[in-house]
């Protein structure tokens, strides 16, 4: 079968069942006739565990599965940071190429990775909400791909639900507060994170580039699906690169 909407790209993207926010965030980006998006969830329960977070695997392949049976599907993304980590980002792409052989897949964690490449980013203040015991792999992680962390911060919270529900002046004052001098950009990370409803306003308050999980897992997700043009409103990746 054919793209349901003929000529258009088609992205996959499979969620958490307790995300609030990146539906919204997805339609705030997306907003061409010229790409659809299709959205799958998996069950997950609170709280916010590397054990939790590492038993989504079992539902992976099967998400992929369901996300659009009989059409094909231009890209794919397991849109959950912790979650990629707690499972190994290798092991996701992994089970998402089994439910979508052949289909270029990514994840927040993956595609953060390449926005920093092409931005030329070696060191970053980093923002989470998570607690230490999921902050510590995701820190791990991203030094041992050669980007330097100068400064973490966190809301120190065990529930995504929660994290959908903090403000967003007191995400743009906990970026504030976790920039570094030395840092070449911030990195707001969980998708459930209402982020992208300030990177705006937080580039011009640093000076930098202001990188967040949703942004660039669906600046990642576009550009695996060949498509390249420049979106406004959103941050300085998706509007030059």
């Amino acid at each position: 079968m054919d793209n349901p909407e003929l000529g258009a790209k088609c992205l996959g993207i499979i969620l958490l069942s307790t995300d609030l926010t990146l539906e919204r965030d997805i339609h705030r980006i997306i907003q061409d006739n010229s790409i659809t998006a299709y959205i799958n969830r998996v069950t997950y329960d609170n709280p916010m565990t590397v054990e939790n977070l590492a038993a989504l695997e079992a539902n992976l392949k099967q998400a992929a599965i369901d996300l659009l049976p009989g059409a094909k599907l231009d890209a794919i993304a397991f849109a959950c940071t912790s979650g990629s980590i707690a499972i190994g980002p290798d092991r996701v792409l992994l089970r998402l190429e089994e439910g979508q052989p052949g289909v270029p897949s990514t994840t927040p964690i993956n595609a953060a990775l390449d926005a920093f490449n092409i931005m030329e980013v070696s060191k970053i203040a980093l923002l989470t909400p998570y607690n230490d015991k999921i902050n510590q792999p995701i820190h791990a992680y991203i030094e041992e791909n050669n980007v330097e962390i100068m400064s973490m911060s966190t809301f120190d919270m065990n529930s995504d639900i929660d994290v959908a529900r903090i403000p967003l002046e007191a995400i743009v004052d906990a970026a504030k507060i976790a920039d570094h001098n030395d840092a070449q950009a911030v990195f707001l990370s969980c998708t459930a994170l209402r982020s992208i409803e300030c990177i705006d306003a937080l580039e011009k308050s640093l000076g930098k580039p202001v990188l967040s999980s949703s942004q660039v897992m669906l600046w990642r997700l576009l550009r695996l699906a060949g498509w390249k043009n420049k979106i406004q409103g959103f941050g300085r990746l998706l509007e030059n690169n």
